[in-house]
């Protein structure tokens, strides 16, 4: 990966790991015999798709939380960075839902700079002969 020391990264090293994380594929613990077949693809049943070799979206964005929060832990603890590497999209020091019009719905605020979209999910359902 990169040689910069873990309490010397900055944002474009975060922004670099979020936009790896959508381009690799795993490493794989073994070697695919019977599912190789269906990666990616969709069971007829439940509709589910299968697991590929890509990680997914929440997978990335959970990451990017686990990263951000140790950075505030050793921010915090005077042992790390002065910045955060996983910067916030909006600016921490704005008052959330400032302005807010009441007739709107509240928007998400806080969340994380480089995070995929979450694709809508389709709601899993079988049929009762099944």
């Amino acid at each position: 990966m990169v040689d910069v020391p873990w309490n010397q990264a900055t944002s474009a090293e975060g922004r670099d790991f979020a936009l790896w994380l959508g381009t690799t594929f795993k490493v794989p613990n073994a070697a695919r015999m019977v599912s190789t077949v269906t990666a990616g693809t969709i069971n007829p049943i439940t509709k589910k798709p299968y697991l590929d070799d890509r990680y997914k979206p929440r997978t990335i964005r959970h990451s990017n939380a686990v990263i951000r929060s140790f950075y505030t832990f050793w921010i915090e603890a005077g042992g790390g960075p002065l910045v955060n590497p996983v910067p916030l999209a909006r600016s921490e020091h704005r008052r959330p839902h400032a302005h807010h019009n009441p007739l709107d719905p509240y928007r998400g605020e806080g969340r994380l700079r480089y995070n995929p979209r979450v694709p809508r999910r389709r709601p899993r359902q079988m049929s009762d002969e099944r």
